[in-house]
C-alpha cells in the first residue's frame, strides 16, 4: 500500500508540472492570438494608408493633365505643366517624354532646355516652336504650335513673361 501512495504521490508530482504548463500554455494563448490579431490589424492599416497614399498620388499626376499643341502640319506635341510657374516641364514628342528645365532668356519668351536631348522649346506670346539643338543638324522639328485655347479664345501663349505683365 505504502508503494501505492508513492506512486501515486509521484505520478502527481511529475504530473503536476505539465498540467501547470499547458495551463500557463492555455492561458497565454489568446494573448498571443490576441497580439497576433494587433500586428495583423496594424499591417492592415499600414497597407490601406499605403493604398490612399498612392490613390492621393495617382491624384495629383491626374490633375496634371497633358494639354495638346497642336503645330504646323496638325503635328501634335503634348506638354505637362504650367508654362507660368513650373522650372521643368515634360514634353510628349514622337512617342517620347522629354523633362525640360526653364532656362532664363533676355527677351522675355520663355524657354525650356534639356541638354542631353537638346530638345529647345521655345515660347513667344503668339507661338511656341520645338527645336532640336543636337548633332550635326541642328533643325526647326514643330512651328507655330499653339494650345486649344490659343486657338479656340484667339488668346497668348501662356508664358510667365506674360503673366508678370499682367500683374504690372
Amino acid at each position: 500500500m505504502r508503494n501505492l501512495v508513492i506512486v501515486a504521490l509521484t505520478y502527481l508530482f511529475a504530473s503536476a508540472p505539465v498540467a501547470l504548463a499547458s495551463d500557463t500554455v492555455t492561458r497565454a494563448t489568446p494573448a498571443a492570438t490576441s497580439s497576433n490579431a494587433s500586428a495583423t490589424a496594424e499591417r492592415l492599416r499600414k497597407q490601406a494608408a499605403h493604398k490612399k497614399n498612392a490613390a492621393a498620388a495617382k491624384a495629383k499626376v491626374a490633375t496634371a493633365q497633358s494639354v495638346k499643341w497642336l503645330c504646323k502640319g496638325n503635328q501634335p506635341l503634348w506638354i505637362t505643366g504650367d508654362m507660368r510657374r513650373d522650372q521643368i516641364l515634360t514634353m510628349r514628342w514622337n512617342r517620347k517624354n522629354y523633362r525640360l528645365p526653364r532656362v532664363q532668356t533676355s527677351t522675355g519668351a520663355d524657354r525650356f532646355y534639356d541638354a542631353a536631348s537638346g530638345m529647345n522649346w521655345v515660347v513667344i506670346p503668339s507661338k511656341a516652336m520645338l527645336f532640336n539643338d543636337k548633332g550635326q543638324y541642328k533643325q526647326r522639328l514643330a512651328d507655330e504650335c499653339r494650345s486649344p485655347e490659343m486657338i479656340a479664345r484667339d488668346v497668348p501663349a501662356p508664358t510667365q513673361a506674360e503673366a508678370i505683365r499682367k500683374t504690372r
